[in-house]
């Protein structure tokens, strides 16, 4: 017999009433003559559930790296604790497998707002990025509105992805201007034919899929007309993705080439860069202190770490 009084404490309404059947709902009365059927059935509930929920295991382990992400973004200051605390809340709500993992692209989804937040902040400073920036704060209002939070439905995502590809895609159009000055009297005239054919990204319009296939066909036609273009930060994620470290083992050389420290992280030998043969790395855990943190690459701009004197 179930009663009130036990969902009253968890808020829920129960109503008080005999077990009941689980195939015709008459009142079991005995458990004798059910018994067998009852473990059947809830033995084909509990198949059920673990091939919806998934093995326990994962589901946990899922759910850990759910946190340990959202964490990373509070720790980086780009949430609040209460934003923090409503997708906490969140990862306990959920139960499937495939649930998790769609939460956690989510997650992906809120990382690459931060770096896009970072490298915009940076461009407005250098005075040509301030309208990327106004819009781009418009967008994070809205996603990180605690009292207004995302529902996390395929439609609102695919809607803030879009929104967010358009201002990375702008972005990357401005650092490409910024290129013009040092680009021969040919590709000059060219690269600027190709950004003027990109001003469908800030007239106001939503981003499609037609559009963004567009977008990204002129900015590699700019690209290999500019030498030394940075990634976007769909091509860092998936390089940093590839490579499978964690956060902080990213860093560029004088020149801002990039190169990565394994193990721990901490540099304990100098080499030459690649690219640009300058002196990489450092000893006994502390970098050169012409090198730096590529915090563009994984968001690890608050790592400290000593720097060797030059």
């Amino acid at each position: 017999m179930t009663t009130g009084e036990e969902g009253k404490q968890h808020g829920e309404s129960f109503s008080v009433q005999m077990k009941t059947c689980p195939k015709c709902r008459t009142p079991i009365r005995r458990s004798f003559r059910y018994g067998n059927l009852v473990k059947k059935t809830l033995l084909d509930i509990e198949k059920v559930k673990e091939k919806v929920q998934g093995d326990n295991n994962k589901r946990e382990e899922h759910k850990k790296r759910a946190r340990e992400a959202i964490e990373d973004l509070h720790e980086d200051d780009f949430i609040t604790r209460e934003v923090a605390g409503g997708l906490h809340q969140r990862v306990e709500r959920i139960y499937s497998l495939q649930s998790l993992s769609s939460f956690r692209n989510e997650l992906t989804f809120y990382r690459s707002a931060q770096l896009l937040h970072r490298e915009v902040s940076d461009g407005a400073e250098a005075g040509d990025c301030g309208d990327i920036k106004r819009q781009l704060e418009l967008v994070l209002n809205r996603l990180l509105n605690n009292k207004q939070p995302m529902r996390g439905s395929d439609q609102e995502i695919d809607e803030f992805a879009f929104e967010l590809e358009r201002l990375e895609l702008s972005l990357q159009c401005r650092k490409v201007q910024r290129m013009l000055p040092k680009l021969s009297n040919d590709k000059k005239k060219a690269v600027r034919s190709y950004v003027k054919d990109l001003a469908f990204l800030m007239d106001g319009t939503a981003l499609t899929k037609e559009k963004r296939d567009k977008a990204r066909k002129i900015l590699e036609q700019c690209r290999q007309q500019c030498n030394g273009l940075d990634l976007s930060i769909t091509q860092r994620q998936t390089l940093v993705k590839a490579v499978g470290l964690s956060k902080g083992h990213w860093f560029k050389c004088p020149k801002g080439h990039l190169y990565v420290i394994g193990e721990c992280g901490g540099a304990m030998e100098q080499s030459k860069c690649p690219e640009c043969s300058a002196r990489i790395g450092g000893g006994r855990h502390r970098l050169r202190g012409d090198n730096a943190l590529a915090s563009e690459m994984d968001g690890a701009y608050k790592r400290r770490r000593e720097v060797l004197p030059m």
